[in-house]
């Protein structure tokens, strides 16, 4: 195969700057991030965790508020409420280091469920809903 096909590119780690050999990228920003996602520095491998905690709340999120919320016989919340609690979940999954976490966030949908989510000392995001059910009959 002659060199000339391969597009590579010398990427460099936005969070040590180490460069990496990184083949088949469009443009050098490209090459970067994929050079920061194979890094092993600190600064990298934080970025992964808070990226994987991101998603895995966006999951929870959509099970116990979305269309998961229908296996246990509750309603399910609108699509802006629920991109409210993504972004929120994303909020609250920063840098524990760096103190740029937001501890607990409790989000009233009316006549629902109350949206809580909180922080736990390990950085992840706990997802909760809490419905509260009252029937009265008065005479």
């Amino acid at each position: 195969m002659p060199e000339d096909d391969v597009n590579i590119i010398r990427g460099t780690c936005r969070y040590c700057g180490q460069t990496q050999i990184v083949s088949f990228s469009a443009s050098q920003e490209e090459a970067d991030e994929r050079a920061a996602q194979k890094c092993d520095c600190v600064g990298a491998t934080r970025e992964r965790n808070r990226q994987r905690r991101v998603e895995q709340a966006g999951k929870n999120i959509d099970r116990i508020f979305g269309a998961g919320a229908a296996e246990y016989g509750q309603r399910t919340v609108g699509g802006r409420i629920l991109d409210y609690l993504r972004e929120a979940a994303e909020l609250m999954a920063g840098d524990v280091c760096a103190g740029d976490i937001i501890s607990d966030i409790r989000i009233t949908v009316p006549d629902v469920c109350v949206a809580i989510l909180s922080a736990t000392s390990k950085g992840n995001v706990k997802i909760s809903r809490r419905e509260t059910r009252v029937r009265s009959l008065e005479s």
